[in-house]
């Protein structure tokens, strides 16, 4: 299955959360931790999903301290 790599910054307290609700949307995107300690995570997202995952990870930084850092593919 081809993915899209999104790598965001997370402080390690709303990793839990942000990984809940990317599960909530069953079939867009798995998340990776990176590093933990740092904050670093790996969204794979299917290629067509890129835009809404982009999307939700928008109204996320509103609602909670998550910011994409890469988003090259």
């Amino acid at each position: 299955m081809d993915t899209v790599s999104l790598l965001l910054h997370a402080p390690r307290q709303n990793i839990v959360l942000l990984c809940s609700i990317i599960e909530g949307y069953e079939g867009m995107a798995i998340l990776r931790t990176v590093n933990a300690a740092q904050g670093l995570l790996e969204l794979l997202v299917a290629p067509a999903f890129r835009d809404t995952a982009l999307s939700l990870l928008r109204v996320l930084a509103h609602e909670m301290d998550v910011h994409v850092i890469d988003a090259n593919q």
